[in-house]
């Protein structure tokens, strides 16, 4: 008998509102079917070696239905407000728009865009966002259009859209994670919190609104150029290292060899990774295209070593039939040997793209878990919010932030040992919006030591009466600490009484 799918059990309503007899029975058969399944799933992971892969992302489940659970706050007023002032920016660009045309239209209607824009004397086929992008210089309507849209999209996608998500209850948006994207990266939905618009004006509006709790701070840790880094970390290129390792700008490194603007080599660097083409450069740039090929071949000519790993990497792909993450994480790509050119082509992309977002992925869930892990003697006052990509969302108790923020850079810098240092930066704030550089105190973090020292000895202690000193150190390592520091935190806390050794290298809190 077929398994009845979610859809048909539903009939696409939300599971809320479906029967709970109805309900009950997917749900029991869904738990039946997946018990019996996992044997024969268990013996797969063995076989591909995917043990280590399948154990960091039952650890990532769990940091991820807590951060489901949590929640993010949102400011309904300042909603309300950022949509009372953007519905009047609408009304301007469309008066603007209207009367530049001398007729009434729908402007959100393609084909009466279309033919006005023809009765104006523009000659174009369609009006996509592409199409428009490459007459912006030449005709102020299209600059207009082009900005109306995007005000119109700013207006029903996030300031109607996220105030339908907010629980009631709590006054939160309770996003939902999918963890497992083909190259291994997390996405969110209902709503989609990773993708809140950058530019300056939609920051202040709609990532202003994602506010902290009374008594709490939101923290931004971000990583610094995590997918550069393990481009260079692959592909071994001498001068990538060297800069990374030298604490150099990369992209005024790139800027500097390829003989282009810093803003330009920026694109350039990120292209090369995503495995953009000339056309797609000439677009992003709007450059000649021969001018976009010449870029990349620049580029590859000052670091010959990304040229060789992407050969390298497509090819091993080839024959055996899939890439591999630096976790182990498999991905398949049965297109690599596909007889139409443009799918090769693709699937050659995906190759490269698996490889270096993948890894980064797999950096990101670990950190996530050790983060996790770290943060659990804080309770409350901790929380995790909300991954994006290479960002972590935390709040924090505002009496915290000093003490907190600098352990959990360390440990995201030290969730993997590439050739090149992972580096990481934090913001903190009232809203997500509006954040400033975290400045970090040394004194602070012993403090913060001496913390989560006790934390372990204490979680220890729950299961074994005594903490053992290889308990300790094991533990304590995961937060980057080094032993002397432990050494010092674990001598300091004895000479003050807080614990004492029942045996040799054994501690127990007073």
């Amino acid at each position: 008998m077929e398994p009845a799918t979610f859809e048909d059990t539903t009939g696409k309503k939300k599971a809320q509102e479906t029967p709970i007899a109805v309900l009950g029975k997917y749900c029991c058969a869904d738990s039946d079917y997946t018990l019996r399944l996992f044997p024969i799933l268990e013996k797969r992971l063995e076989r591909l070696e995917l043990r280590e892969v399948y154990e960091l992302e039952l650890k990532v489940l769990k940091v991820l239905l807590g951060m489901e659970v949590t929640g993010v706050l949102i400011s309904e007023r300042k909603l309300r407000q950022a949509r009372e002032n953007v519905s009047l920016d609408v009304l301007d660009y469309q008066k603007q728009i209207l009367e530049l045309l001398g007729k009434e239209i729908n402007l959100n209607s393609p084909s009466q865009l279309l033919a006005a824009l023809q009765d104006f004397g523009i000659s174009i086929e369609n009006t996509q966002e592409d199409t428009l992008k490459q007459l912006k210089g030449k005709y102020k309507i299209i600059s207009l259009i082009l900005e109306y849209r995007k005000k119109i999209k700013l207006l029903n996608t996030y300031l109607k859209g996220l105030p339908r998500h907010i629980k009631p209850s709590t006054g939160r948006v309770h996003t939902s994670y999918n963890q497992l994207l083909t190259a291994g990266r997390i996405s969110s939905s209902s709503p989609n919190l990773q993708q809140l618009p950058k530019s300056k004006r939609a920051k202040e509006l709609i990532r202003g609104s994602l506010i902290a709790s009374p008594g709490y701070k939101l923290v931004s840790i971000d990583y610094s150029q995590m997918e550069l880094r393990v481009l260079a970390h692959f592909s071994q290129e001498p001068e990538l290292i060297r800069a990374y390792l030298e604490g150099e700008d990369i992209h005024q490194k790139t800027a500097d060899l390829v003989n282009i603007p810093r803003q330009q080599a920026k694109i350039v660097n990120f292209g090369i990774i995503y495995g953009m083409t000339p056309v797609g450069l000439a677009s992003t740039l709007e450059i000649p295209e021969e001018e976009a090929e010449d870029f990349i071949e620049r580029y590859f000519k000052a670091y010959p070593e990304v040229k060789a790993w992407k050969f390298k990497t497509v090819n091993k792909a080839r024959k055996e039939g899939f890439v591999e993450t630096i976790s182990g994480r498999k991905r398949a790509l049965p297109r690599l040997n596909d007889s139409t050119p443009w799918k090769r082509r693709a699937a050659e992309r995906e190759a490269v793209n698996t490889v270096i977002q993948g890894s980064a992925a797999d950096i990101m869930k670990k950190a996530l878990v050790q983060v996790a892990e770290a943060m659990e003697i804080f309770g409350e006052k901790v929380r995790l919010l909300l991954p994006v990509h290479d960002e972590l969302l935390i709040e924090v108790k505002e009496s915290l932030v000093s003490e907190v923020v600098p352990i959990i850079m360390k440990i995201m810098a030290s969730a993997w040992r590439l050739k090149v240092p992972l580096e990481v930066e934090a913001e903190v704030g009232d809203n997500w919006g509006d954040m400033k550089k975290f400045q970090p105190s040394s004194a602070i973090v012993q403090i913060e030591v001496y913390k989560i020292i006790l934390g372990i000895i204490r979680k220890i202690e729950k299961q074994y009466g005594t903490a053992k000193l290889g308990e300790i150190l094991a533990e304590t390592a995961k937060h980057g600490i080094s032993k002397k520091r432990i050494s010092i935190a674990l001598e300091q806390l004895r000479a003050e009484g807080t614990i004492y050794e029942p045996k040799i290298e054994e501690f127990r809190r007073v």
